[in-house]
């Protein structure tokens, strides 16, 4: 039997990991929205829309720990049988599975990220 497999980012997750600045190396990738298994290595490093890397969820949250000091976490409430993950800023969110939790937890920092990086290259 196969060991569980940890979820990997979504194509979606993984662009705007590109954009963020991600560049921890990574076995998968994405190109062309297609999960491809290639050579341990930063695919950000690539200079293609197209081509990006693709870690692990879990991955992605402790570069965003690590790097961007972000202090965020998923945990679970037993009295309601949800999980929930807060962000140090104060968004919260609510979901019935851990993975989903993760997974909403990266997409909120990408585009608390994002839209920071936005602003700040705005001229108005």
């Amino acid at each position: 039997m196969l060991p569980p497999q940890l979820p990997l980012v979504t194509p979606a997750q993984s662009k705007l990991l590109k954009a963020a600045g991600f560049d921890w190396p990574c076995i998968m990738r994405y190109e062309d929205d297609r999960l491809l298994k290639s050579f341990f290595t930063n695919h950000n490093l690539i200079d293609a829309e197209d081509t990006s890397s693709a870690p692990a969820i879990v991955i992605a949250l402790k570069w965003f720990r690590d790097v961007k000091e972000e202090n965020c976490w998923v945990s679970f409430a037993p009295a309601t049988g949800i999980w929930h993950f807060s962000i140090e800023s104060g968004y919260n969110g609510f979901f019935d599975t851990y993975e989903s939790a993760e997974s909403a937890l990266l997409d909120a920092l990408l585009n608390s990220l994002i839209s920071s990086i936005n602003d700040t290259n705005d001229p108005c």
